[in-house]
């Protein structure tokens, strides 16, 4: 199997340079852009942040919360993640505001609650690679608001599915948050990074052969990116 890449991982050398590609891109194009990330999630019955633009936010979060209260009065209280660009990768192209500043600044960008994480920066990761399927725990950095940039990644759990693949691709990974509510999926990742998998001997290159091979056999358009 050929590889068509722009960047690299620890497996790149099993492929042969011959027969289908495998295309695993996450830079130069590829990836969904964050709105439709909350529709995935959504046709996949996942329980997300509210969301929307910062101006519609802003009113879903008025009154449920505060009733008439002054726009200075609730939104000073309520912060929300503003997407400046909603394509960026690694932890770019986003802001932590208050849904004031939100409002003063980017009243038409695309933003999400944001759901502060008790005891620090914390996330948790479901990766799918082909039939295979992995939790991962992310901690980051003490102060940081972003759990899954420059993080510490456990392993808690592999296992094999029963049901189909959702999604048309090999690889992909979903962030999820811990909250009193459950989980909340918060980001899809077209192109996970596997150093943990690896390094942690939970994954191995046979494994990510077979997998390819079976996704290339009976799922051929998997291979590729949307």
């Amino acid at each position: 199997m050929r590889l068509a890449t722009d960047y690299e991982q620890w497996y790149d050398g099993i492929f042969s340079g011959e027969g289908p590609v495998f295309s695993r891109m996450a830079f130069t194009k590829g990836g969904l852009p964050k709105r439709a990330q909350f529709d995935l999630f959504k046709k996949m019955q996942l329980s997300t942040p509210p969301h929307g633009l910062v101006s519609e936010l802003a009113e879903r979060m008025r009154i449920p919360i505060l009733g008439e209260a002054a726009p200075g009065e609730w939104t000073e209280d309520l912060k929300c993640l503003v997407y400046l660009d909603e394509c960026a990768h690694r932890g770019e192209g986003k802001t932590v505001l208050s849904l004031a500043d939100a409002c003063c600044q980017y009243p038409g960008h695309f933003a999400s609650l944001f759901v502060p994480i008790p005891g620090g920066p914390v996330a948790f990761r479901m990766v799918r690679f082909g039939r295979l399927a992995f939790w991962l725990r992310q901690e980051g950095r003490p102060g940081s608001w972003q759990s899954n940039f420059l993080d510490q990644e456990t392993v808690l759990r592999k296992w094999t599915p029963n049901s189909k693949n959702p999604i048309p691709r090999v690889l992909w990974a979903i962030d999820f948050l811990p909250t009193p509510f459950g989980l909340l999926a918060v980001d899809f990742n077209t192109a996970p990074q596997l150093v943990t998998l690896g390094e942690e001997k939970c994954l191995a290159e046979d494994e990510i052969r077979a997998e390819l091979a079976f996704a290339g056999q009976n799922y051929p358009d998997h291979l590729n990116q949307f």
